[in-house]
C-alpha cells in the first residue's frame, strides 16, 4: 500500500485543481459539484458534495483512504447523535492511520458518550501515549477512571 492517499475526495475546487496541476488526477475519487476547473474534472469525476452539504453515503462508496475524512465524518455523526456510526468512522480512520491521535481522542469521547467506560479509558490512554500534551485527554481519562470507580488513579 502506498504511504500516500490514493482515493481522495475533493470537497473544494482548489484541491481538485491542485491535484490536476500536479498530474495526480488519478488519485481523485470524487469532487465538489461546484468544481469548474479544470473542465475535464467535471467530465471525469463523480460529484459528491455541494458548498454546504456532502452526500456522505456517496463519499463512503468511493472508499476514500484519507484518515481525516473518516475522522471528520465521525465528528459530524457525533454531532447528529449517531454514536455507533461515529465509532465505526473513527475506527476506520485508525485502521488507515493507527497513530492518528485526534482519531483516538474522538473515539475515546465517543465511547465515553456510549457509556463504554473501559474501552474509553483504553482509548484515552492511547491518545495520551501519542499526544502527551493534550490536556483534554488527561482530563477525560481522569473522568472515565472516576466513573469506573478507580478513584485513586482518577484523582491522581
Amino acid at each position: 500500500m502506498s504511504r500516500y492517499p490514493q482515493r481522495i475526495v475533493c470537497l473544494t475546487e482548489e484541491t481538485t485543481e491542485t491535484l490536476y496541476l500536479l498530474g495526480e488526477q488519478d488519485r481523485i475519487a470524487g469532487i465538489s459539484g461546484f468544481t469548474v476547473r479544470p473542465p475535464e474534472a467535471r467530465r471525469e469525476k463523480p460529484k459528491v458534495s455541494a458548498f454546504t452539504s456532502a452526500k456522505i453515503p456517496k463519499i463512503l462508496e468511493l472508499e476514500p483512504d484519507l484518515p481525516e475524512v473518516h475522522n471528520n465524518l465521525g465528528y459530524l455523526l457525533m454531532e447528529d447523535d449517531e454514536k455507533a456510526e461515529a465509532e465505526a468512522a473513527f475506527k476506520c480512520a485508525l485502521e488507515l492511520s493507527p497513530a492518528f491521535s485526534k482519531a483516538w481522542y474522538n473515539l475515546a469521547t465517543c465511547l465515553q458518550a456510549r457509556n463504554e467506560t473501559e474501552e474509553a479509558i483504553a482509548a484515552f490512554r492511547k491518545t495520551i501515549e501519542l499526544a502527551p500534551d493534550l490536556a483534554e485527554a488527561h482530563w477525560n481519562l481522569s473522568h472515565s477512571l472516576l466513573l469506573s470507580g478507580n478513584y485513586p488513579e482518577g484523582f491522581n
